[in-house]
């Protein structure tokens, strides 16, 4: 008679979502997959940065899929290795996946039309907004660049808005704009000429 002994076998896989993101990246889910041969109730550690520190640890379960809900945040852009732990049967496997986290930009350019003009002088300001930065924007409008917003916008989605400006005499100027949007600030110039 031939006896055949088989070893239990445990892995784990996880993954993260989101992913990545730009910073700061919040309520990122992670879900562990447990496989192999082993049986019982599962016991899931959560290490968000793969530093030592386990962020949550499940009771014991029969779940052989688990997800830690809303568990990381990531405030600064870099690479992280999220790890995950499970325990089964006497037996621990571990696994780990990376987010990703990007910085968040946030740019403007500022356009004039006419640029150029005799007075009384009506121009078009138009800017327009780039960058990974998400959310409402908030322009603020500034024809001479003293300091005096003549024109701020309500908040929208809007990646480009025009006002206007008027100059009633012969001069250079410089107009600003100014963009706020998830607590980044852009600024821009452009420059007016009536003659």
């Amino acid at each position: 008679t031939i006896l055949r002994y088989f070893v239990p076998i445990l892995s784990v896989a996880v993954s993260a979502n989101p992913n990545s993101g730009t910073n700061p990246l919040a309520g990122v889910d992670l879900t562990a997959s447990v496989g192999g041969t082993a049986t019982g109730n599962i016991v899931y550690k959560f290490d968000c940065a793969n530093d030592g520190t386990f962020e949550h640890t499940s009771v014991a379960t029969a779940q052989t899929t688990y997800t830690a809900t809303d568990l990381c945040t990531y405030d600064t852009a870099g690479a992280y290795t999220a790890k995950i732990e499970a325990t089964r049967g006497g037996l621990t496997a571990t696994n780990t996946t990376t987010i990703t986290v990007t910085q968040r930009t946030l740019t403007i350019s500022l356009s004039a039309d006419p640029s150029t003009g005799t007075n009384p002088l009506d121009s078009n300001l138009t800017a327009t907004v780039g960058g990974n930065a998400t959310g409402d924007i908030i322009y603020k409008f500034d024809c001479t660049n003293d300091g005096t917003f003549e024109f701020t916008s309500p908040a929208t989605s809007q990646t480009s808005y025009t006002s206007s400006c008027n100059y009633p005499e012969v001069g250079n100027y410089t107009a600003k704009v100014v963009a706020a949007r998830q607590g980044l600030s852009a600024e821009n110039t452009a420059s007016i000429s009536v003659i």
